[in-house]
């Protein structure tokens, strides 16, 4: 079986090709509408730390349009998509090694600037989980965070989180795609939630994200027979 290797990304390439749209429907039949904001949103307070990987200048209240099609397909894509989808399989299986280990590896993919982003956005989601930590693989992450180790990324602790109430994996990567616009825009810093600023986000949504989140479903099956055998990185656990 294969396992997912994550590739060296060049932030800052220009992107070289066009995203096409894939209408969403309305929100009252669509999972990847109004609930996946409610059901996906980590609070203002966890997001209000600035962007994530998402970091477009700024357009007013929005970041710009083009940016946005450069980190579908240069950065959630080929990136943050396995990521997020090895995971939620790990998440639900308890397996809290395996899931500090995706977290180092996605952390050596990064620029420091980054990464420390990512590292302090997951702890801060760890903090606001803190009375659900105690007797479970999320209390383990934190104290390997404490520590110093790369162990809580924000994708990470994010899909982890996301899995322990069963969403499906659609909805996990459409909800990420979600937090980082968010974290993008100054709304979070104003104490707004994903919800209130939904029209803007599910806007943004529909500019290529559900095509991009085939295509990391269909590359995750070609690549590891399947989301259900989809394995971490080939990585070593170091200290952790």
């Amino acid at each position: 079986m294969k396992r997912v290797v994550l590739k060296k990304l060049d932030m800052d390439r220009a992107p070289n090709s066009q995203l096409f749209a894939v209408p969403l429907a309305d929100d009252a039949a669509d999972p990847a509408g109004v609930d996946v904001l409610r059901l996906c949103d980590p609070g203002a307070a966890v997001l209000a730390g600035g962007p994530l990987t998402f970091s477009p200048p700024a357009n007013g209240d929005e970041p710009q349009p083009a940016a946005w099609t450069h980190w579908q397909e240069q950065i959630f894509a080929p990136l943050l998509g396995p990521v997020l989808l090895s995971a939620t399989r790990h998440a639900t299986a308890g397996h809290a090694r395996e899931l500090a280990v995706l977290s180092g590896e996605l952390h050596a993919q990064l620029s420091p600037a980054v990464a420390a982003r990512l590292r302090g956005t997951g702890r801060a989601l760890l903090r606001q989980l803190a009375p659900v930590l105690a007797a479970h693989w999320l209390g383990r992450l934190s104290q390997w965070a404490a520590q110093g180790e790369p162990a809580a990324c924000f994708p990470v602790v994010f899909a982890g989180w996301c899995a322990l109430f069963h969403l499906p994996v659609r909805s996990i990567l459409l909800g990420y795609a979600a937090c980082e616009w968010h974290a993008a825009t100054r709304a979070p810093r104003r104490g707004e939630s994903l919800l209130d600023q939904g029209d803007e986000i599910r806007r943004a949504l529909r500019a290529g994200v559900p095509a991009w989140i085939e295509t990391i479903l269909h590359d995750a099956g070609a690549n590891a027979g399947g989301v259900g055998s989809l394995s971490a990185p080939a990585v070593s656990p170091g200290t952790l």
